[in-house]
């Protein structure tokens, strides 16, 4: 969120819209850049004409930077925001963040990522310690799962099916949880036993 919008108060406002709208807040914080730090931010920008008000504005006051995750997340944040200018915000997309909290083009209460590459660029600049690993795509998952979580699972599901615990839904999750438990291959073995720690 960029100054006017913290300025004027709006910031419990538009994260409700946003978590309203499906998103996590994955880590946020709060601070004020230096007209440095601003440059530094918008140095994809120099040379065009906006880059000195925007870099002076980005300085002016408290800013709240959020990481954020929903699936989609970048073309779905893009959507809540709407267009960079307010008034076309208002004609185009009036329930967008920049239609109701924006004023103009440098002033439009907060800034999205365009691309994914540009994304993990802002995340390492405002957060260097956050882990940005790529969430998996389906291809990847399902090779994981195949790899190292099928076998046991099947094994599971078949023990909980001999075993018919319970007709409760919730009894038969925390008999399969508990199977799981006693029962994974990566659990240290202790005396030709597996280390288990159990539900309490």
């Amino acid at each position: 969120m960029k100054p006017d919008a913290v300025h004027s108060g709006h910031v419990d406002e538009i994260l409700h819209r946003v978590e309203s709208a499906g998103f996590v807040v994955v880590t946020s914080t709060h601070m004020q850049l230096t007209r440095v730090r601003a440059e530094e931010f918008y140095e994809h920008l120099e040379g065009n004409d906006c880059f000195e008000k925007l870099t002076r504005f980005l300085s002016s006051g408290v800013i709240y930077v959020f990481v954020l995750g929903k699936k989609h997340a970048i073309k779905e944040w893009i959507t809540l925001i709407g267009p960079s200018d307010p008034d076309v915000a208002r004609r185009e997309s009036p329930m967008s963040l920049r239609a109701r909290y924006g004023t103009n083009t440098i002033r439009n209460a907060v800034h999205g990522s365009s691309s994914r590459e540009e994304a993990m660029r802002e995340i390492s600049f405002f957060f260097p310690t956050v882990v940005r690993d790529p969430p998996p795509d389906a291809v990847s998952s399902k090779e994981y799962f195949d790899k190292h979580l099928r076998g046991t699972l099947l094994k599971g599901l078949t023990a909980l099916a001999k075993a018919k615990p319970h007709n409760d839904p919730l009894q038969v999750i925390t008999w399969l949880a508990t199977w799981l438990q006693e029962n994974n291959p990566n659990k240290p073995l202790v005396d030709g036993a597996r280390l288990v720690v159990g539900l309490h």
